[in-house]
């Protein structure tokens, strides 16, 4: 189990850029907000929704031009893992799956063309979400 945690490197005029860490890796994902997708709010509605057992899966797309990020964190089974993909597909042109949602990754994989695995780490779950809370947290107290 890897302890994976995000850095927020800047949240400003429809922008996100931000990192996913472990000991060896540094992956970064950003995403403009150009087709009205809020990834920021989402991110945090999923890690909430991970944390109360609302759900046991869920992703997040970050929207780049082109291309879009796709972080998805499966909590399913005995471990717990996260992935960062990359498709060139944007989420503008995704038919039948939302920006965000609950989705098991084999569903996703077969209805999303993903280029790359950017990153795949089998996790402990509530140190990422310590992270991402405490990253957002930054933001808003301004601490940044």
């Amino acid at each position: 189990m890897q302890s994976v945690s995000i850095k927020i490197n800047s949240i400003e005029n429809g922008w996100f850029e931000a990192e996913l860490r472990t000991a060896s890796k540094r992956t970064a994902i950003s995403a403009s907000n150009k087709w009205g997708n809020d990834a920021a709010k989402h991110l945090i509605h999923l890690v909430n929704k991970l944390l109360s057992g609302k759900t046991s899966t869920g992703y997040v797309s970050f929207d780049e031009t082109p291309g879009t990020y796709i972080l998805f964190i499966d909590n399913s089974n005995d471990t717990t893992q996260l992935y960062v993909l990359y498709s060139q597909t944007e989420t503008r042109h995704w038919k039948d799956l939302h920006t965000h949602g609950t989705i098991s990754l084999s569903d996703f994989m077969n209805t999303i063309p993903v280029k790359e695995v950017l990153l795949f780490a089998e996790i402990d779950l509530k140190y990422f979400i310590d992270s991402v809370y405490r990253e957002f947290d930054i933001y808003t107290e301004n601490k940044h």
